[in-house]
């Protein structure tokens, strides 16, 4: 090797040979000659060394400050936000409201009483109205109830989680053409859309950590849904 390796070369060579497996033959061979490449190695098995210690306050601090700066001069060369920045944002996200999403799935249904609507399956009575639909999903189940009147649609909801209760984080969405109107779920899981035009809906409900989603629907127009 007539070049230098790069460092994530040389750091998965070292990872290799603490493992006890062979490493890379070529990177080992440049080291062997190489005094720069050789202090290298020097300094990622010391702090393979240190990060053996039983608690991080053990490590020395020369070992401390030295693994600081090479992590701040590994972030600045990729160009990545440093530890310090990730920090601000992660505060300022939760500041926000903003909330991460563990795990997502999708509601199935169960129930459906509008007229032609049924299928192999579902249960449900076709001349119930208004609209009543039932989903099912690990997390609970969601009740809408669908109303019309003229042109335009309320969806009123319930969502009934099986463990745990509804947060002050929970929240509606129902996503409509281009627009995505959000809503708060009460204590209680109920929530509220009003007067929403004919047209293809997607409803999506969020809680602490997980999101559900329906399929979408269909809301006809005309005075009958």
């Amino acid at each position: 090797m007539n070049h230098h390796p790069n460092s994530d070369s040389i750091l998965a060579h070292v990872a290799a040979v603490v493992r006890g497996l062979a490493g890379d033959q070529e990177v080992a061979s440049h080291v062997g000659e190489c005094t720069r490449c050789a202090e290298q190695v020097t300094e990622i098995q010391s702090v393979i060394s240190a990060l053996r210690v039983a608690r991080l306050e053990e490590a020395p601090d020369a070992w401390m400050m030295t693994a600081l700066e090479r992590i701040e001069e590994l972030e600045a060369a990729h160009r990545s936000p440093t530890l310090a920045e990730r920090v601000r944002g992660g505060v300022a996200a939760a500041r926000d409201g903003i909330k991460r999403i563990v795990e997502e799935v999708e509601a199935a249904l169960v129930l459906d009483s509008h007229a032609g609507a049924l299928l192999p399956g579902i249960r449900g009575n076709a001349t119930m109205a208004p609209r009543q639909l039932l989903f099912g999903s690990p997390f609970g189940q969601i009740l809408l109830q669908i109303d019309t009147h003229g042109k335009k649609h309320d969806i009123r909801g319930q969502f009934l989680p099986i463990q745990g209760e509804i947060g002050p984080e929970a929240r509606a969405m129902v996503t409509h053409g281009n627009e995505t109107i959000e809503v708060s779920i009460s204590s209680t899981g109920e929530f509220f859309f009003a007067e929403l035009t004919s047209g293809r809906v997607r409803l999506r409900v969020e809680a602490a950590g997980y999101a559900v989603t329906l399929a979408p629907m269909n809301l006809p127009p005309g005075a009958e849904i």
